[in-house]
C-alpha cells in the first residue's frame, strides 16, 4: 500500500490522474506450489479506495487470466466470430466466392490475427477457435465435411494454427532484419544460432552460404531459460525451408502469393 501511494503522490506532481475504482490487480500463485492465496492477502488500497482483485482482465484487447491461460480470451473471440457468422450468410446470397472470402478476411479473420503472437500456441486442432472456423468454412461454401470445404477454399483461407504459423515466421523474418524494437529482440525472442554452415548426419554442409554472400540462421530451442513463446519461435523457424530463412530475401518469399494472410 505505501508503495501504491507513492505512485499516486508522483501521479498527482505530475497532473495525471488516475482512478481507483477502474483500477485492478491479478495475482499468479506458482503452478507448481500449493498455496492459498486468499488466507495470506491483504486488501490493497490506494486514496483511500480498495482495489478489486480479479481473476482475469482485458488488457489492449486481450484477456489475461490468473492462471495465465488463453482459455477466457478463445471464448472472447468465439463469441465475437459466431456473431458475425450471419453476416457471411446474407453476403453469399448476392456475393461471388472471391468476395465472400474478403468477407471473411475482414469480418472473421481478423480476431483470429489481433494477438495470435502472444496466444496462438495454445491453439490445436480440437480447440474450440479451430472448430468455429471450420463450422464457419463448411458454412461458406455449402459443403458437410470439412475436408471438402477446405478444398473448396483452395489455400485462400488457411486454418488459425498455420496463421499462426505464417505470423511467427513473419515477426522472426523481422528480428533477423534487425526491424524489431532493441529490447524485445534481446529479451523476449530466442537466441540465434550463428550463421556457420550446418552439417548434416553424413557431414555435408546443408546450405553453402558462404560463396553467396547471404546469411542463414536457426535459433537455439535447448534454452533453459526461454519461455513458452521463445520456443516456439524457434521451433517453427527452424522448421521453415532454406528459402524462408535467407537473409535478406526472404522478405520477397514472405510477400508471395503462397504467403499471404
Amino acid at each position: 500500500n505505501s508503495v501504491l501511494e507513492r505512485f499516486l503522490l508522483y501521479f498527482h506532481a505530475n497532473k495525471l490522474s488516475i482512478n481507483p475504482s477502474k483500477t485492478k490487480y491479478i495475482l499468479y500463485p506458482p503452478r507448481k506450489k500449493n498455496i492459498n492465496i486468499n488466507s495470506s492477502t491483504k486488501e490493497i488500497c490506494m486514496n483511500g479506495g480498495t482495489i478489486e482483485r480479479v481473476q482475469s482482465i482485458k488488457f489492449l484487447g486481450i484477456i489475461i487470466n490468473c492462471k495465465l491461460s488463453w482459455t477466457e480470451h478463445k471464448q472472447y473471440v468465439y463469441r465475437k466470430v459466431s456473431k458475425t457468422i450471419g453476416i457471411l450468410t446474407k453476403c453469399k446470397e448476392v456475393m461471388t466466392y472471391q468476395e465472400l472470402i474478403a468477407m471473411y478476411k475482414t469480418f472473421i479473420q481478423s480476431y483470429f490475427l489481433y494477438g495470435l503472437e502472444i496466444w496462438g500456441h495454445s491453439i490445436g486442432k480440437s480447440d474450440i477457435l479451430a472448430k468455429l472456423q471450420a463450422k464457419v468454412i463448411r458454412h461458406m461454401f455449402d459443403c458437410k465435411r470439412t475436408l471438402d470445404a477446405w478444398s473448396a477454399s483452395n489455400e485462400r483461407i488457411l486454418p488459425i494454427d498455420e496463421l499462426y504459423k505464417k505470423t511467427i515466421v513473419r515477426l522472426c523474418t523481422k528480428h533477423h532484419l534487425n526491424q524489431l524494437p532493441p529490447y524485445f529482440s534481446k529479451e523476449i525472442m530466442p537466441n540465434k544460432i550463428c550463421d556457420k554452415e550446418k552439417d548434416n548426419a553424413d557431414g555435408k554442409p546443408v546450405y553453402s552460404l558462404r560463396s553467396t554472400g547471404k546469411s542463414c540462421y536457426d535459433y537455439d530451442h535447448t534454452s533453459t531459460n526461454s519461455s513458452i513463446f521463445a520456443d516456439s519461435c524457434a521451433k517453427i523457424w527452424n522448421n521453415q525451408s532454406y528459402d524462408i530463412k535467407r537473409i535478406p530475401y526472404n522478405m520477397l518469399v514472405l510477400y508471395a502469393s503462397n504467403y499471404k494472410i
